[in-house]
């Protein structure tokens, strides 16, 4: 029978080794330096601009993508910390035995890869995904062998099966992997050669588009372009995890979860989406409904929302005596899922590591119900508020316009930077990016049409949410 080990896991290898040994007097292991490559990292900074629920947002308190990421990788820190500091006794004379060390290693890779989770999202957040798949469903049509057949103004040609499904299933998660191993060009095409036990514990999907359908990971998204299949099968060999979902992999789903779960709450009462008597009442109506009994954990969270305020009032004469009330609640619930994450972890500990542990952390542990209370709450008032609403529409639109204006001028093979008006709007694309794109063609590992395609899709993705808006305007000519 299959069985993780630690060692594997915490693999330190890089898809390309350094010429040149590691300066002595450099204490960093090889995940903090990871870590660092990363936060110094454009790709990384460019996250300040994208939009973690609301779009081209103006006020400065809101998250964007990027202190989202730093909470999901505090939050990853903090439950590999607790998660293997357990494992230390559960270990013990076993053949994978964990040690202090590798538990700080577990930390440390979690903190990368909370940095860099939601480094391939497209702007304006997931609906940004789906306007790049259903800007290519309008475009592909299957043939009877199983290809596609691509179609828009005078280009047409086939594309093989798993090209097409990559497009038509487009996916952030995968294109974050093609950033950090081939589109973020430091010296060479390697992009930022982080640790195989980084990339790993972000392939949260660990399967192709051809396999779209397994249940054992949702069955619907992807891990991993085509064009990355050597990079993500040399991946998982040096890891020995296969096509397994990483155990760290469920830790950072799960950090991920609480990050916005609590997040969204906080910035939607910031702005006034919803009050703190409205969130107090629902959280009664739901501790009623699903039975708790008083001075169980769950019934003592609504403390923190009525005690608190009172506190906040009468004590400290706060203006907004919700606002303290509800913070007191979330950094409750903080802790309160990060022990429930933990327990659910060690009590599934040998399924996780054969890898056939199915579901997430947070769904599986007692903290079910209250996340999916506030699942409830963010889906009623706050991701369908008319201001993110229309703000998603916007959004959609300038993808739609980029993809149409881009398109066929990365499909003309004799476009020239900066020769005529196609080559003008060719020279906009990251030389990076073409590059990588003139590389892969050579290669000749997918086909020249796909090549070209992803050209645009990372043109695209590396965008900010407001460096998309400017050039829709520049190129509309609504600014000048």
């Amino acid at each position: 029978m299959t069985r993780f080990k630690w060692n594997d896991i915490l693999n330190k290898n890089r898809i390309k080794e350094y010429k040149s040994a590691k300066k002595n007097f450099d204490g960093r292991d090889e995940f903090e330096n990871d870590y660092d490559r990363i936060l110094f990292s454009a790709s990384f900074r460019r996250l300040q601009d994208k939009a973690q629920v609301f779009p081209l947002e103006k006020l400065d308190f809101v998250r964007t993508r990027l202190t989202h990421s730093l909470e999901v990788s505090s939050i990853g820190k903090s439950l590999g910390m607790i998660i293997g500091l357990q494992l230390i006794p559960l270990t013990k004379g076993t053949d994978d035995e964990i040690d202090f060390q590798m538990v700080e290693e577990i930390g440390n890779v979690l903190s990368c890869a909370g940095l860099i989770h939601d480094l391939g999202n497209p702007p304006f957040g997931h609906f940004g995904e789906v306007a790049i798949r259903e800007w290519f469903a309008s475009k592909l049509k299957e043939n009877r062998d199983g290809s596609f057949c691509f179609k828009f103004e005078e280009y047409e040609f086939k594309l093989e099966r798993q090209e097409a499904l990559d497009l038509l299933n487009f996916e952030g998660n995968a294109q974050g992997l093609r950033i950090l191993t081939k589109l973020h060009f430091v010296i060479d095409r390697y992009g930022m050669n982080l640790t195989t036990g980084v990339l790993n514990s972000i392939i949260k999907y660990p399967i192709s588009s051809l396999e779209l359908g397994n249940k054992k990971f949702g069955g619907k998204k992807i891990g991993y372009f085509k064009a990355e299949e050597n990079t993500f099968n040399y991946i998982i060999n040096s890891t020995k995890i296969g096509k397994n979902r990483n155990p760290l992999v469920y830790i950072l789903e799960a950090a991920d979860d609480i990050a916005y779960l609590l997040g969204d709450l906080e910035d939607a009462f910031s702005k006034k989406i919803f009050s703190h008597e409205l969130f107090k009442n629902k959280y009664r109506e739901f501790i009623k409904e699903e039975g708790y009994e008083e001075k169980t954990l769950e019934e003592s969270l609504s403390f923190y929302l009525s005690k608190n305020y009172d506190i906040a009032k009468e004590e400290y004469g706060y203006e907004d005596p919700g606002e303290y009330a509800l913070k007191s609640f979330i950094i409750k619930l903080n802790r309160y899922f990060k022990d429930c994450v933990s327990e659910e972890f060690i009590s599934s500990y040998d399924e996780i590591m054969r890898g056939e542990y199915k579901g997430n952390l947070i769904e599986n542990s007692k903290a079910n119900k209250v996340s999916s209370f506030l699942r409830r709450i963010s889906n009623e008032y706050v991701y369908n508020n008319d201001r993110i609403v229309s703000n998603e529409i916007v959004g959609y639109k300038i993808i739609e316009f980029l993809l149409n204006t881009f398109i066929p001028v990365v499909l003309n093979k004799d476009v020239k930077p900066y020769d005529g008006y196609d080559g003008k709007l060719y020279s906009l694309i990251s030389k990076n990016y073409r590059f990588v794109c003139e590389h892969s063609i050579e290669q000749k590992d997918c086909s020249e049409e796909y090549c070209r395609l992803l050209l645009v899709t990372d043109f695209i993705c590396g965008m900010t949410d407001s460096y998309a808006a400017y050039i829709y305007h520049e190129l509309l000519g609504m600014r000048i």
